[in-house]
C-alpha cells in the first residue's frame, strides 16, 4: 500500500533532485530501494498534473502502473531492500550475538530472526520500518562498543548509525536518549571507562568522570548524524529545483504548537537546517 509514495520518490531524488513527493518522511530508504532502477529504463511525465501539484499518491500509482511495469521496478525495489536492508540486519544480529555468547546463540538468533514474521512480512517491501530496526539496532550496538573503550572509529560508527536512523525515519532521533539512558547505564556500572582517541589510552574510573565522557561523544556523534542526514538530501535544503513548488510548500502544517519550539524551528528553518 506505502510502496507506490516511497519508490518512484526514490528514483525522482537521484534523477532530478526533487524531494516534494511525500516529504513527511526522510529520502534513505527509498533512495536505496531505487538505486537498480538508475540501470533501467523508467519513464516519468513532468507535465502530469499529479507531479506539478505535488500530489504522491496519485503521482505513485501513475508512475508504476501507468507509465512503467509496476511488477518489474516493484521486484527490484523490493530485492534492493532484502540485500541492503534485510540482509545487513541478519548480518548485524549474528555477528553482535557471536561476539557476547559465542558461535550456537549466534546461529539460533540468525535462525529466530530469519523465520520471525514481522521480518519476514516489512522485510520484502519498500518501506521504512525494517530500515529504522536496522539503524537503530546498529546505533545501540556501535554504543556498546564505544561505551568499553571510546576511539574514533567506533564513535564514527555511533555517529553514521545516529544519522542513518534519522535519515530513515524521523522517529530515528529517539535513538538519541536510548543511548542517553544506556550511558548513563554505563557510568553507574563499576568497570572503569578506556580512552583511546590517539593521544594514549586514558582510564576514566570515576561515575561522574564516565558521564562526562560518553554524553561529550553525543556531541560529535550528532554532527556527523547531521552530515549524514544532509548527504541523504543530496546536500541541499530545497524541496524541489522549481522554486514555485518549493515556495508552495505548506509549513504550518508541521509547525510545532508551542511557542519557544515554534522560534527554534523558525531559527532552523531560516538557517537551512
Amino acid at each position: 500500500f506505502d510502496e507506490p509514495i516511497h519508490l518512484p520518490p526514490g528514483w525522482v531524488s537521484w534523477t532530478l533532485g526533487d524531494y516534494r513527493m511525500n516529504p513527511d518522511h526522510p529520502p534513505l530508504l527509498r533512495r536505496v530501494a531505487a538505486l537498480p532502477l538508475l540501470l533501467m529504463d523508467v519513464g516519468m511525465r513532468t507535465d502530469d498534473h499529479a507531479w506539478l501539484t505535488s500530489r504522491p499518491w496519485e503521482f505513485g500509482k501513475r508512475f508504476l502502473f501507468r507509465w512503467n511495469d509496476a511488477d518489474r521496478l516493484l521486484f527490484w525495489g523490493r530485492l534492493s531492500m532484502i540485500v541492503w536492508v534485510g540482509s545487513a540486519l541478519a548480518v548485524a544480529v549474528f555477528a553482535w550475538t557471536r561476539r557476547l555468547w559465542g558461535l550456537p546463540a549466534a546461529v539460533l538468533a540468525l535462525f529466530l530472526y530469519a523465520l520471525n514474521p514481522d521480518m519476514l512480512a516489512h522485510g520484502q517491501i519498500v518501506a521504512n520500518d525494517l530500515g529504522i530496526t536496522l539503524f537503530l539496532f546498529l546505533g545501540v550496538a556501535a554504543f556498546e562498543r564505544l561505551a568499553e573503550r571510546v576511539t574514533a572509529g567506533r564513535l564514527l560508527c555511533v555517529g553514521l548509525a545516529l544519522g542513518a536512523a534519522v535519515a530513515t525515519k524521523f522517529s530515528g532521533v529517539a535513538l538519541l536518549p536510548i543511548l542517553g539512558a544506556l550511558g548513563l547505564v554505563v557510568a553507574l556500572r563499576p568497570e572503569p571507562l578506556v580512552m583511546d582517541l590517539g593521544r594514549g589510552e586514558r582510564t576514566v574510573n570515576t561515575r561522574g568522570g564516565r558521564l562526562a565522557v560518553l554524553l561529550a561523544v553525543l556531541v560529535p556523534a550528532g554532527a556527523l548524524a547531521a552530515i549524514v542526514v544532509w548527504a541523504a538530501y543530496g546536500f541541499h535544503s530545497r524541496l524541489a529545483r522549481d522554486p514555485v513548488i518549493d515556495a508552495a510548500f505548506d509549513w504550518a502544517r508541521i509547525q510545532p504548537p508551542d511557542p519557544i519550539v515554534r522560534g527554534a524551528f523558525a531559527l532552523a528553518r531560516r538557517l537551512q537546517l
